[in-house]
């Protein structure tokens, strides 16, 4: 497979794992979505720095950019407490805060 498809397919679906928009990583990485659209289709690369920040706010190493398996494979293997630690760390202060409540009520009425 060619090496730049596989980086964008990998960028994709480590978006998507950690449920961030196109819109929403072109922001953290402070590049433009038609950026993103481009590094996910395979046509664009990116500089070695948006290349460590893009996999610092996917959660994975950069290496894991560039596999050629599918990092859908690897996240079937992810336990629901790895997904759901993924998924807080991409967060708001105050979404954290609401999703930390929310557990403690199930943990209350669950006889946790």
């Amino acid at each position: 497979m060619d090496n730049l498809k596989a980086f964008g397919r990998n960028i994709r679906t480590y978006r998507k794992n950690l449920h961030l928009s196109q819109e929403e990583l072109a922001e953290k990485l402070n590049i433009n979505t038609s950026n993103i659209v481009k590094l996910e289709a395979g046509k664009q690369f990116v500089t070695a720095k948006v290349l460590f920040n893009l996999a610092s706010i996917l959660q994975v190493s950069v290496s894991d950019l560039f596999k050629e398996t599918s990092p859908e494979d690897t996240s079937r293997d992810d336990s629901y407490k790895q997904k759901l630690l993924k998924y807080i760390s991409t967060l708001s202060e105050t979404e954290a805060k609401f999703a930390f409540d929310t557990i403690k009520l199930f943990q209350k009425y669950s006889g946790k």
